[in-house]
């Protein structure tokens, strides 16, 4: 795991959050947005971008690290949480990112996430994150595989399906040993 690139993420996030806008910008969302931006980056570019380990709990994947990295950051002058009107901890960059820390595609990558969600609760990414195949092939509390990411959650076509068939019919089709 990358410690200065996961901490470097979590102030981008904050950061980026803020300025746009974002609705329910809180912890929960926080924690929504680095899992996809890692897990994302995993599916398209073929490695996570801070190598941080996500586990699953009923409100959805969590960080196992962000309490210690966010220990390491300087409530001052990067990054801190801050205590909304209802309880809820709301992320707060204290500065700018070092953009320099991610590469092109990881940043395209992780603004496009931020794009995409700008608009969501962090209720509704609860929810959207209980359908990612990885928080659902493993138990509470138990690491999210990072190669899930590649398990697809849509029905196959019509078409797949009957190659698929054909590959047995012709058999073609090998079971796993």
């Amino acid at each position: 795991m990358d410690d200065s690139k996961l901490r470097e993420l979590i102030v981008y996030i904050a950061d980026r959050m803020e300025r746009t806008g974002h609705r329910g910008r809180g912890r929960l969302k926080l924690h929504k947005l680095l899992f996809y931006s890692d897990f994302e980056a995993y599916r398209r570019l073929g490695e996570s971008i801070t190598g941080a380990t996500y586990r699953r709990f009923p409100k959805g994947p969590f960080l196992r690290e962000e309490s210690d990295a966010v220990k390491t950051l300087d409530p001052n002058s990067d990054f801190a949480y801050r205590l909304d009107w209802d309880f809820r901890k709301l992320p707060e960059a204290k500065r700018s990112t070092d953009e320099a820390m991610f590469s092109a595609a990881e940043r395209s990558l992780i603004n496009e996430i931020l794009d995409t969600y700008r608009e969501h609760t962090a209720d509704q990414m609860r929810r959207l994150s209980h359908d990612h195949p990885g928080y659902k092939t493993v138990r509470d509390g138990e690491a999210i595989p990072y190669d899930s990411a590649f398990v697809s959650t849509s029905k196959p076509s019509d078409a797949a399906v009957e190659f698929g068939r054909q590959l047995i019919r012709d058999g073609k089709w090998r079971q796993a040993t």
